[in-house]
């Protein structure tokens, strides 16, 4: 056998007991750390070493942590008073992180530096942080490859909700683009090797200073510790069960799902599970009980991966009424327990998924207007689609024979993971997009009569 790759992996942001960023940083640097081909040190923030002392990784790669709390911790509290929480305002949150980081691969190099010299690593690899926008000052200061990514970010707010720049207090929005002017933006992109962008809409964040390597990837997948592939889709034993998962912010789109409830009988007589927490959390109660939706919606605040997992395994349909996603990883997840997703969103990397692999994708509303009739049609979605049924246990018969005709979500998403390591038609991707394909835009279309799907 070869001699293992030696590989410094850089991922400022990496905790198994944290949720979005930290917990992607994470799965990938304990996968990456698992592979026998590679030899892996691993560089992350001592904030994150109460949570990896509870994971495995230490058996796999030598683990360092980086203190520069003298300035992250300062800089960490300005930006949560600037957005008012931790839970809205991500733009301003990356801008204000920008020094800290910047000072964190500084003290990386210093303490590396005189091995990167003599040549004890092959490659550095930075995980995280996954925004485009974050810069790499030791890209410059080093003659080891290096390769950043998968970043994922950059995908516009629609433009027919400007209520919910305002909502998600994203006041540095307009100003986004000037991130290009910061100090070690171009000098990062020219000496990188190469770049992992999770979607296009991050591919085209790369400034044109990048002659690397471009490779398109998603960052997410399913830890099958925490989600085992289920082996066929969950027979409800009483009411018919739908969960979502996700904060509780404004761009997440719960509230359309609650009121599509509320406006139909047939949907009150099943059951909503909303797992997650956020600044909307009271607003949300408030309508649930106003509207006398207790005995059908029930939201269960933030819940740790393996009691999430278990609700999933237990409901039979997902609900994602996101406006807005990069990636959606929580789609996968879902896939893994054999739900199908039930979705408004405009997304960049799970649009793809979702479009050719069992789910059930309903238009994106593009206006006001269309966010009405939107809520009417998921009012009258089931009566449409169970004419002539009675009661949901009816209902619940013809879901399940639908994806026992179809295919089950594990086999979907066999088949996704087989697309993304080929590029030749066979017996698995046939028909279906390649890796290259994956994330272009494409138009819904009906399954039940073949056109393209309209909100309308």
């Amino acid at each position: 056998m070869a001699d293992p790759l030696r590989v410094l992996l850089i991922a400022e942001a990496c905790n198994p007991t944290w949720t979005s960023v930290p917990l992607v940083g994470f799965n990938l640097a304990r996968a990456l750390a698992a592979r026998p081909d590679l030899r892996v040190t691993l560089v992350t923030h001592v904030r994150n070493r109460e949570g990896m002392a509870t994971s495995d990784i230490g058996k796999f790669a030598d683990v360092h942590f980086i203190d520069n709390e003298w300035i992250a911790r300062p800089i960490y509290l300005l930006a949560q008073m600037l957005r008012g929480g931790n839970q809205l305002g991500w733009t301003i949150d990356t801008a204000m992180a920008w020094p800290s980081y910047v000072i964190f691969e500084h003290m990386v190099r210093k303490r590396f530096g005189r091995r990167l010299q003599r040549g004890e690593f092959d490659l550095i690899h930075r995980i995280t942080p996954l925004s485009p926008t974050a810069v790499s000052p030791l890209a410059s200061k080093t003659d080891v490859p290096m390769i950043a990514g998968p970043l994922n970010g950059g995908l516009p707010w629609p433009k027919e909700y400007p209520e919910l720049v305002r909502k998600e207090r994203e006041w540095l929005v307009p100003f986004r683009k000037l991130y290009r002017l910061l100090p070690y933006h171009r000098s990062t992109y020219r000496h990188l090797a190469a770049v992992i962008a999770a979607s296009r809409s991050t591919a085209a964040e790369i400034p044109r200073q990048f002659h690397g390597l471009r490779f398109l990837h998603p960052e997410n997948g399913v830890d099958p510790v925490r989600f085992p592939i289920a082996e066929q889709w969950a027979e409800p034993s009483g009411r018919f069960r739908f969960v979502t998962v996700g904060r509780l912010v404004p761009y997440k789109g719960l509230s359309l799902t609650l009121e599509a409830i509320r406006r139909s009988a047939r949907l009150r007589e099943c059951e909503l599970i909303v797992i997650g927490d956020g600044p909307d959390r009271q607003r949300h109660e408030q309508f649930v009980a106003e509207h006398g939706l207790q005995n059908c919606v029930s939201i269960r605040g933030q819940l740790p991966q393996a009691e999430l997992a278990a609700e999933m395994r237990r409901s039979q349909a997902f609900v994602f009424p996101s406006l807005r996603e990069f990636g959606g990883g929580v789609i996968l997840e879902a896939m893994a327990c054999a739900l199908r997703p039930e979705s408004s969103c405009r997304c960049g990397r799970a649009r793809s998924w979702w479009n050719h692999y069992g789910s059930r994708w309903r238009a994106w509303p593009r206006t006001r207007c269309d966010a009405k009739r939107w809520a009417r049609l998921r009012q009258t979605r089931f009566d449409v689609s169970t004419r002539g049924m009675r009661k949901p246990s009816e209902l619940c018969g013809c879901i399940s024979r639908s994806c026992r005709t179809k295919r089950s979500a594990s086999v979907s998403l066999a088949r996704f993971l087989a697309d993304t390591t080929t590029d030749k038609p066979g017996r698995w991707n046939r028909g279906h997009p390649r890796l290259s394909d994956v994330g272009q835009a494409s138009r819904p279309v009906c399954r039940t009569t073949g056109r393209e799907a309209c909100p309308t």
